[in-house]
């Protein structure tokens, strides 16, 4: 890449680093500003480096104002942007519909009120630059005539109506519609529907890519003749972008399409038996972009750019049950398939051969980065038909191959069976016309000498998107504004970005202010550690395994450890792996059990050989269930190092509301058509969970009850030193939450949970909860306890105890809030709290009026 420094036009609202390697860079950044980073270049290089991970588009950064070649004869080779159509579509796109506006969806409610009664003709505007997860429908209910039965939703263009946004029209980006967990198709396109101008994203993210086809998501589909799909960003869906079947007239053009990105799916257009005009699109980051199958499809593929297609084919011709009557040895495809004006930038290789084309396969003035010879011979070669397709069955002519020495090559029945050139392979005939090469200017980045790179401010290995593009939107007007802005506003806007995509709230700005804990008198208030191991666990935690007696990298061999392991013994999951239990599509999981005493660990916090740190093994599971990820029935177990995950790590505002709120609250039975997900459930006695990342768990992401084997309420569960964030579902959304149970929290990170402590608060319950945490970011109180008016058991009974002291809330929510009167006392001593007491009112200490805590 020769332009390392300059920005370039890309309008996108969906960014993929991998996000430890992100915020390391900008925390090392940082420490630079001033020092090592004193110049506008300087800075701007390194910013743009970063932004350069976010985007992951490889050389597009030195030819998006050069994707074609043209020779003296005004002959073109590769994609020519046309007027008003720019590749990938956004700022210059033409913005322009037909029909009459019905209205402007705002969330998903309205958004589906205008689909639900749209008609032929219909345009629906969705506003600005909003963000609706669409979530709250797809995997809960429809709530159009609710009987207490879950009806599937899905989001439809009714045939003929058009589904509008603003990406690109007077600087706009566009809307994001969203899914943040797994679907099985997010929209639906009937007959002559179109969908512009918006930005669709799916649930998965960077380390998804090994994952089953069933745990990858589906974007669009397409049921129904002469839809049009353009000007849209679609990325995210590991499985499928875009899916076709059975439809002619079908236009996909001037979209962003990109990270659909499943090794094994990563399909960015899957079409069968369909009529398709693909044009001016950006594909980047794809496995696939497109597998075609149906004898009676016609595709047309043209003005094209790819890129950042590392190790792929990128067009599969899937067979059909006949064979061909001149090549008899092969299978049909599609009828026709035409590729032309086209800039490939990537070493991908361009055909996987299932079958040949029944009528017609033409490969014309195409651009393509590298040698004819860098290619695969049989992925541009269909074996089994022999030379003579070149006569007209297979026009593969007049194409540029190596974008930095030209040549213009053709395969011809009469060419040589042996290369005339190290250039080409057999066939290959180089046509005797000159085209000057293009030569992106050079502008290298700054490379400084850092040493070994920052930490992160909290070690995690999972991400979401709370904050949605603000961090990186902030950081692409940071570079374009460098040269104005003092170092010290540099400085703030980098630590913003880090806060955003890192979800770090409010606690970095009290972090290095050394404000987590205060010493006043000799007392020390707030959060701290004791001993020197970090809170939140992580790098510098003292207890960190390295190795197990049962090594396991696979959900079987992990099954297979837990069905033998005695007490003592260690599962080791290795930093590396991802072991997933779930089946989303199939909406089942199978739960991990722990015997007596066993010890499940992974390695989080420890120091790689690269001086990086290692986030930890993951235990994840995609699929939306009921049933717990990990389930402790027997005592004595003990969870360490692990980065356990959930498949739902949303707010379900819109579900709630619905639920309860406004005049026709469809009540618990709509609510609960979303079934609720669990981390660990905790069922036995001396329990420990320590140094793990827990997140992305509706219900909860601990949840402890009466033993399994006694009845009694559970006693002596530990979490300490971890950070447990992103379980928020209005409603629930607990990081440990009590039943019949009692346990002591201490030491943990907590963030963008609903309570991060919780309990139904009968009378077998109670909670000590010390040096904890809060960063800030909440819809209800961080630390609760439940009073018989929640159970309605007609008592005013919220537990036996809870006893608070030394936590630091770092938000505006309630630290605690009183729901009853416990059995016993009730204690909150030694913290922080962001707002002044009167700002919380009377629930942090009282009960009906009466004060309780002492």
């Amino acid at each position: 890449i020769k332009n390392q420094v300059d920005s370039f036009p890309v309008t996108t609202r969906t960014y993929y680093p991998n996000e430890s390697e992100f915020l390391s860079r900008m925390e090392t950044i940082k420490t630079q500003l001033g020092g090592m980073l004193n110049t506008s270049y300087a800075i701007k290089s390194e910013l743009q480096s970063v932004l350069g991970m976010a985007l992951d588009l490889g050389i597009y950064a030195d030819y998006y104002n050069h994707t074609y070649y043209e020779d003296a004869s005004a002959n073109t080779y590769g994609a020519a942007p046309a007027a008003g159509a720019p590749v990938g579509g956004g700022a210059g796109y033409t913005y322009a519909y037909t029909g009459t506006v019905i209205g402007t969806a705002t969330d998903d409610k309205t958004l589906k009120d205008y689909l639900d009664s749209a008609k032929s003709g219909d345009v629906i505007l969705v506003s600005g630059e909003v963000v609706i997860d669409l979530a709250d429908y797809i995997v809960s209910s429809d709530d159009r005539d609710f009987d207490g039965t879950k009806v599937p939703y899905h989001f439809v263009i009714p045939a003929g109506v058009t589904l509008l946004g603003t990406r690109g029209y007077n600087g706009k980006s566009g809307a994001i519609l969203k899914c943040s967990s797994y679907v099985s198709g997010m929209i639906t396109l009937e007959a002559g529907a179109r969908l512009s101008g918006l930005v669709l994203q799916g649930a998965e993210k960077p380390g998804n890519e090994n994952g089953h086809v069933y745990n990858h998501s589906v974007g669009i589909k397409i049921i129904g003749d002469g839809v049009v799909i353009d000007n849209c960003e679609i990325s995210g869906f590991y499985n499928t972008g875009i899916m076709i079947e059975n439809a002619s007239n079908v236009i996909i053009q001037n979209n962003y399409i990109h990270h659909i990105a499943g090794k094994s799916s990563g399909v960015a257009i899957d079409s069968y038996n369909a009529d398709l005009y693909i044009c001016g699109n950006l594909f980047a980051n794809v496995t696939r972009i497109l597998h075609m199958r149906g004898q009676n499809a016609n595709i047309v593929y043209t003005s094209n750019v790819e890129v950042s297609n590392e190790s792929t084919t990128l067009f599969v011709l899937g067979a059909s049950a006949t064979y061909d009557s001149t090549y008899y040895f092969s299978r049909h495809s599609v009828a026709n398939l035409t590729l032309t004006h086209n800039t490939f930038l990537s070493p991908a290789n361009p055909f996987y051969f299932q079958g040949i084309p029944s009528q017609s396969f033409t490969v014309t003035n195409n651009l393509f980065a590298y040698k004819e010879s860098d290619y695969l011979v049989s992925r541009f070669i269909p074996m089994m038909t022999g030379a003579t397709v070149f006569n007209s069955r297979y026009l593969l002519r007049n194409n540029v191959f190596d974008i930095l020495n030209p040549q213009v090559v053709s395969k011809l029945a009469t060419g040589s069976p042996s290369p005339v050139s190290p250039s080409v392979t057999m066939y290959s005939v180089i046509a005797d016309i000159d085209i000057e090469p293009y030569s992106p200017v050079a502008k290298k980045a700054y490379e400084p000498n850092y040493g070994a790179e920052k930490g992160l401010t909290v070690l995690s290995g999972s991400f979401y998107r709370d904050n949605d593009d603000t961090g990186y939107a902030l950081l692409r007007s940071t570079i374009d504004q460098v040269s104005s802005y003092t170092v010290s506003s540099i400085k703030t806007n980098v630590q913003s970005v880090i806060d955003a995509v890192g979800a770090y709230s409010n606690y970095t700005t009290y972090l290095y202010k050394d404000q987590i804990s205060i010493e006043v008198d000799g007392e020390i208030y707030g959060a701290y550690s004791p001993d020197g191991n970090p809170l939140g666990g992580g790098a510098g935690y003292h207890d960190i395994y390295t190795t197990g007696d049962y090594i396991v990298t696979t959900a079987d061999e992990l099954y297979a450890a837990a069905a033998v392991a005695t007490s003592g013994q260690v599962i080791f999951v290795p930093d590396d792996v991802i072991i997933e239990l779930g089946n989303a599509k199939e909406k089942t999981l199978t739960s991990l059990y722990l015997r007596d005493g066993v010890i499940l660990a992974s390695n989080r916090g420890s120091v790689r050989e690269d001086e990086s740190i290692s986030p930890g093994g993951i235990i994840r599971t995609c699929a939306i269930t009921n049933k717990a990820l990990i389930y402790l029935s027997a005592n004595n177990v003990r969870i360490t190092g692990i980065v356990i995950q959930g498949p739902d790590p949303a707010r379900h505002l819109q579900l709630w509301n619905r639920s309860f709120s406004g005049v026709n609250q469809l009540t618990s039975a709509y609510y609960y058509t979303l079934q609720m997900t669990t981390g660990i459930s905790i069922r036995a006695d001396n329990i420990e969970v320590d140094n793990c990342e827990v997140s992305g768990f509706t219900s909860s992401a601990i949840s402890l009850s009466n033993s399994a084997l006694t009845g009694a309420a559970s006693i002596d569960t530990y979490v300490h030193h971890s950070y447990i964030h992103d379980n928020q579902i209005k409603g629930l959304g607990y990081g440990v939450v009590h039943g019949h149970s009692y346990s002591t929290v201490a030491y943990n990170l907590f963030n963008y949970n609903r309570h991060s402590i919780a309990a139904s608060g009968y009378a077998d319950s109670g909670y000590t909860a010390y040096c904890n945490v809060e960063f800030g970011e909440s819809v209800s109180h961080y630390f609760d306890m439940h009073g018989g008016a929640d159970r309605k058991d007609g008592t005013i009974i919220a537990g036996e105890y809870v006893d608070m002291y030394n936590n630091t809330f770092l938000g505006t929510e309630r630290p605690y809030a009183f729901r009853g009167v416990p059995t016993d006392h009730q204690s909150f001593s030694f913290n922080i709290c962001y707002k002044s007491i009167s700002y919380y009112g009377d629930r942090l200490y009282a009960y009906g009026g009466k004060v309780v805590t002492n």
